[in-house]
């Protein structure tokens, strides 16, 4: 009888209360606060699945490429090469915006919106960088910004100045297309 753990199911309770009320805030902050649309807010299944997923420091398996794990993995993938030059995994080309990308709750930029990470603009890499967001908004070459173009250092995304912090403040898909396209109009 010792054997039993009687205080498993007071502890296993004491959880999923703390879910539930986690869920409740969760929900009335994007409702009545940040007047989030209905349909961009987790439903519980998917709020219990995300913390589950970062307790345990999974990924989840839709995501091609989280910020949250792209920080871990970025400082695994430095490498010191036999001529002692470092070479980082931000060499690469910088990543592609699309509508699905920009998908505030399960795209691969979701990250963009993310308060906690610090989005500091950096060097590229690549010789005749364009702006990602001036190309998604205008796919016609001649309207596209190569001049004062930076990566950011959390999301791999190439932006022009004027691009970069509604990049990081709009949620909402179409907002950010008309205010890309007002700032790119000249």
């Amino acid at each position: 009888m010792r054997k039993r753990k009687w205080w498993w199911a007071i502890w296993m309770w004491g959880v999923q209360v703390l879910l539930v009320n986690a869920f409740i805030l969760y929900r009335s902050a994007h409702t009545l606060i940040w007047k989030t649309d209905k349909k961009n807010i987790l439903g519980q299944y998917e709020f219990r699945r995300s913390i589950a997923l970062e307790w345990i420091g999974g990924r989840d398996p839709q995501d091609t490429r989280s910020c949250h794990t792209e920080r871990k993995r970025r400082a695994e993938d430095i490498s010191v090469s036999q001529t002692s030059s470092i070479t980082t995994s931000s060499d690469a080309k910088a990543r592609k915006v699309t509508d699905a990308a920009l998908d505030p709750q399960k795209g691969a930029l979701r990250c963009r919106l993310d308060e906690t990470l610090f989005h500091f603009p950096e060097m590229s890499k690549v010789e005749r960088p364009c702006c990602s967001l001036c190309r998604w908004v205008e796919p016609n070459k001649n309207i596209r910004t190569y001049s004062h173009v930076y990566n950011c250092d959390k999301c791999g995304v190439a932006f022009c100045v004027p691009c970069f912090r509604p990049f990081h403040e709009i949620s909402s898909i179409a907002m950010l297309k008309s205010r890309i396209t007002k700032t790119t109009s000249y």
